[in-house]
């Protein structure tokens, strides 16, 4: 079950490959304690708050940079979906443009 707890940290794109935001700026995205989420890659990044109800994740009070940009990296008005996998070690994306898998790690690569 997808909880706060075991969904807290930090989340780094491992499929599709490539990774649509390209090598050198990896998707990422960060859920902390405070129910506070980051997201980072391409462009622009977007931040905001999360809850979680009956088992997903609700994003909220979310904001966006808006820079002109070729590859504009995770859109935040697209729907999405979380699923948590494989023991806690995998979470899903679904999106409209399909699902995007990402694993945990211990801090971001540049």
């Amino acid at each position: 079950m997808l909880t706060t707890a075991n969904l807290e940290g930090k989340w780094t794109l491992i499929q599709p490959d490539p990774v649509p935001a390209g090598p050198s700026n990896p998707l990422q995205v960060e859920f902390t304690s405070g129910k506070q989420f980051g997201f980072y890659g391409g462009c622009n990044h977007s931040g905001g708050k999360y809850t979680i109800v009956d088992g997903r994740v609700v994003l909220t009070e979310a904001a966006s940079t808006t820079m002109a940009c070729t590859d504009p990296g995770w859109i935040l008005a697209d729907p999405m979906t979380f699923v948590l996998s494989d023991n806690g070690t995998v979470l899903t994306v679904g999106t409209t443009a399909g699902d995007q898998r990402l694993q945990r790690v211990d801090s971001f690569t540049d």
